[in-house]
């Protein structure tokens, strides 16, 4: 549907707020907030993010895990470290918070998943479209 571009997630005061980019050799620098997800596999969110540490040679400075986004948001709010998500969270919370892009950008892809058939019903057609076209209305500032 449409590639998300991956953000480090920092307090408004933080010394890197202003920056353009989030350096990557800063990537282990300050305490991080890992967000694990319940799947498993090479292509899950958690992967991705481990994956970016790891081609950077750096290894994080976990203070904390969390399942739950939300909570990875108001922790960063609270001055607890930062995190590594994608830009789709940047209106899932009040909290008041800088979103800058990676030195190295790096994106999620967000997808759907119909099954093959030989005939799409035109329920399914029109549920994609519809899909697609919310995606682009509500996403169409960070849609690249």
């Amino acid at each position: 549907l449409y590639r998300d571009q991956l953000v480090a997630v920092l307090p408004l005061d933080h010394e890197l707020a202003g920056q353009p980019y989030f350096p990557m050799d800063l990537l282990d620098k300050y305490p991080y907030i890992k967000l694990d997800e319940d799947v498993t596999g090479s292509d899950n969110y958690s992967a991705c993010i481990d994956q970016i540490f790891d081609t950077q040679g750096k290894t994080p400075r976990i203070c904390v895990h969390t399942r739950s986004e939300y909570t990875a948001l108001a922790m960063i709010a609270g001055h607890q470290g930062y995190s590594i998500l994608p830009a789709m969270t940047e209106d899932r919370t009040r909290h008041q918070l800088v979103y800058i892009p990676l030195e190295k950008p790096c994106f999620r892809y967000v997808s759907l998943l119909v099954a093959e058939s030989r005939e799409r019903i035109v329920l399914v057609q029109n549920f994609i479209k519809m899909v697609q076209d919310w995606i682009l209305e509500k996403y169409k500032d960070i849609i690249n």
